[in-house]
């Protein structure tokens, strides 16, 4: 049996952060060879972070990855390290050096001069480069517009008497696509390097996928993902290890960053490859590793599709408040249970002590809802404070009425209760540095049921693709762990509170029957006619379609939040916002 230890390194990088991202790759190399692993692999486009949208065809950006890349590659050892980086394309660069830079109509072929890359490197030496042939270009994916496309690039490497295969993300998930070259007798373990970002159902998709390139190639795959938290994108890592015999070797945990060391056999070949195989194989020359013991494979537990979620939701909270230097955050609490989801959220995330949740009550506010936020705050050990809005509430009453000569009344009435309490938050936001999360759902966001200026008034939206049912289930998955959000929250109907006796059923659907219909018109992309009108009533179906194309300027305007869908608003939904179509 050939036996050879392997490092999957799940690294969290930021986004353009080259040196730091760097740093942590060459620290988990130093550990990894002090625990004797032969071959340590890391995350696609791991030097730079993904995505880098259009970072990426700065042709500074590129260079600068490059020599990042090298010197992460100058540090290597005895362990045989494969990591992502974009690599210019020094080929275009001459051709292209008289072109006119500013020029709009640059084609695509001068304006994509970067690739996106692995390098496999030892002992201070690079022994190849493999680039990404297949470019997704689809949901939250945009690389055709920035990435060039690799071409074949068939080739092996040899580690610890064992042939390794390289390739990137998208060009595994391809049915005949680029992994078919590794059907071969020199290749024993294929490696793929991905940043594939969390949705619901996803890992089961990815070991889907992985199981029938297995098949196909009848060898062995390790999948390293990446993790942490990217503005509206989480990466939840989960890498894993399928053998030829379609069985999970290997797990590493979802959302956590480290170094999973392992050892993997494989069997001996019983004939040797022939000497075409070979020729395209680079022997890596190590020197003795110390090893001790046998480091026995780790299988991670699986976790509930609601877990995920809110890992997920803490995480890319987490990451997105501390990746970009805000001190803490501040929160509308109203003593409902968005708001209420959004505190724990940021609690878990950041710490009790970096949240603030401010209650901005009116008289249209029950007693019952500022003792939630009360005891919500103290539950969780945020800090908490009180800034009653009513006579502000009243200025603006009398104002309206002694300027325009006529008093505010109905939708508007209601909403500059809102827009007050955005002011309040982002006074604040800007008094100490700090950041203000929104409150609001997919269902409210959805409908149009939020208020421009107002709840959407704030810098990330934490709960943005998250549905009002799901929203119960975090909350009571939440409280399973140690109870913290106050069960009247959970019981009571939900409501805006900007009028006496309001509920959210006076104007919107069952929010259960709201969400199925909302899947049906955005995961699913369904038209009207499409869907199947005796489990949906025609008039609520066609309510809810029409609200949902017409709060479309609504969501352009809202701040980033944490895709956790298949198909969220913002990257993954980009509608016109001046839309006649309807069904």
């Amino acid at each position: 049996m050939n036996k050879i230890r392997i490092a999957a390194c799940q690294i969290n990088p930021t986004v353009g952060d080259l040196e730091n991202n760097s740093e942590r790759i060459i620290r988990s190399l130093k550990e990894c060879e002090a625990l004797g692993v032969d071959l340590a692999v890391f995350p696609e486009l791991v030097v730079t972070g993904y995505p880098t949208e259009d970072l990426t065809i700065k042709p500074g950006f590129a260079k600068k990855s490059l020599e990042f890349a090298q010197k992460v590659a100058l540090s290597t050892t005895k362990t045989v390290a494969v990591y992502g980086f974009i690599e210019p394309d020094q080929d275009i660069e001459n051709e292209n050096e008289s072109v006119e830079q500013s020029s709009e109509f640059l084609s695509d072929t001068v304006r994509n001069k970067a690739f996106n890359s692995a390098i496999i490197a030892s002992d201070s030496e690079i022994f190849g480069i493999y680039r990404k042939q297949a470019l997704p270009n689809y949901s939250v994916f945009d690389e055709k517009r920035v990435f060039k496309q690799g071409n074949s690039n068939k080739k092996s490497y040899l580690v610890a008497g064992v042939g390794i295969a390289v390739s990137i993300c998208e060009d595994a998930w391809i049915q005949g696509g680029p992994l078919q070259e590794y059907f071969d007798e020199s290749i024993d373990l294929v490696v793929v390097l991905n940043a594939s970002p969390f949705c619901t159902g996803k890992q089961l998709d990815r070991i889907e996928i992985i199981k029938r390139r297995v098949s196909e190639i009848k060898k062995p795959i390790l999948y390293v993902n990446m993790v942490g938290g990217q503005d509206e994108l989480v990466f939840d890592g989960g890498s894993f290890l399928i053998d030829d015999t379609l069985n999970i070797r290997f797990s590493a945990p979802s959302f956590k960053e480290g170094n999973f060391i392992f050892d993997f056999e494989l069997p001996e070949k019983t004939s040797k490859p022939d000497k075409k195989a070979l020729s395209y194989q680079t022997s890596i020359s190590l020197r003795p590793l110390v090893k001790s013991g046998d480091l026995i494979a780790p299988i991670s537990r699986e976790i509930s599709d609601i877990e995920q979620i809110y890992s997920a939701l803490v995480t890319g909270t987490r990451d997105y408040v501390n990746k970009n230097n805000f001190k803490g955050v501040i929160i509308g609490l109203s003593g409902g249970i968005d708001s209420s989801l959004v505190a724990a959220i940021a609690a878990d995330a950041l710490g009790s002590e970096n949240v603030t949740g401010i209650a901005m009550p009116s008289r249209f506010n029950s007693d019952e809802s500022l003792s939630d936020a009360k005891e919500l705050a103290s539950l969780l050990k945020i800090n908490f404070e009180i800034i009653p809005i009513e006579n502000i509430h009243k200025e603006f009453e009398m104002l309206f009425k002694k300027t325009v000569k006529s008093p505010l009344e109905g939708l508007a009435a209601e909403n500059i209760q809102s827009r007050i309490r955005g002011v309040i938050l982002m006074a604040y936001s800007n008094q100490r540095s700090c950041l203000v999360l929104t409150t609001s759902n997919k269902s409210e966001l959805a409908v149009g049921y939020s208020t421009l200026y107002g709840d959407t008034a704030g810098g990330f939206a934490v709960i943005k693709d998250v549905l009002k049912t799901q929203v119960y289930e975090l909350c009571k998955w939440r409280n399973l762990q140690t109870y913290c959000i106050p069960e009247s929250v959970l019981t009571k109907p939900p409501s805006a509170e900007l009028r006496f006796d309001q509920r959210d059923d006076q104007s919107l659907p069952p929010y259960d029957l709201l969400d199925e219909c909302l899947i049906e018109l955005i995961n699913h992309d369904h038209i009207v006619s499409e869907i199947d009108t005796q489990k949906y009533p025609p008039d609520i179906l066609n309510r809810v379609a029409n609200l949902l194309d017409t709060a479309e300027y609504k969501r352009r305007q809202s701040p980033p939040g944490i895709k956790i869908s298949s198909k969220s608003f913002g990257k993954d939904r980009r509608m016109p916002i001046t839309n006649k179509f309807r069904d």
